[in-house]
């Protein structure tokens, strides 16, 4: 019965959103822009003594097309893509929290705005040494993309997770605890960074 539900809710979301946007982030350095309706989100959490986790997050309901980063492709219907990056506490400083542009069509928390129009945020920049990548996508709708390891078409309730951790000397614990859909919420994630002795 609750599957049923859900179903309804994203048929619903499907073919009644109505916003369309356009994301693009430069991986270089780390702007990431929503043109249209959708939400950018921005958090950054201690992960032991030298290190940081910073999450980033883009939910858009409609059609949206997303070009930058590793990916690129479109959605229709409800998209929620979020992505946690353990890097050295150093590399934190040029961060900037989402701004809107125009603030009147703003809603939300100031760190997580749903807009209409043009929302900005600047995250880690992709030459930045990480430690670890975390990623996780939900879709409710249709949705088809291209990328570095992640080609992928979409129908009706999808998602995919993934983590990489790209450096040996650095022990890492993930933990949270997961809705049933999407299966992820990398912003509730708690993450410890140790140096193996």
């Amino acid at each position: 019965m609750i599957f049923y539900r859900e179903f309804l809710l994203c048929a619903g979301i499907m073919f009644c959103a109505s916003g369309c946007a356009l994301h693009y982030c430069n991986a270089k350095n780390g702007t990431e822009h929503l043109w249209g309706l959708g939400q950018l989100r921005l958090q950054n959490q201690s992960a032991g003594s030298n290190y940081v986790a910073v999450v980033t997050g883009i939910r858009a309901p409609g059609l949206c097309l997303e070009v930058g980063r590793d990916h690129f492709g479109f959605t229709f219907g409800y998209l929620n893509r979020q992505r946690l990056e353990v890097v050295s506490t150093n590399t934190i400083a040029n961060l900037q929290f989402p701004v809107v542009s125009p603030r009147i069509c703003a809603f939300g928390s100031t760190n997580a705005p749903w807009a209409w129009g043009h929302l900005q945020m600047v995250a880690v920049p992709s030459p930045t040494h990480h430690y670890a990548i975390v990623t996780g996508k939900a879709l409710a709708g249709l949705g088809a993309g291209m990328g570095n390891q992640d080609n992928n078409f979409g129908f009706a309730m999808d998602g995919r997770q993934r983590a990489v951790v790209l450096d040996e000397n650095v022990r890492l614990d993930f933990d949270q605890d997961v809705p049933r859909w999407p299966g992820f919420d990398l912003f509730t994630m708690r993450v410890n960074a140790t140096t193996p002795d």
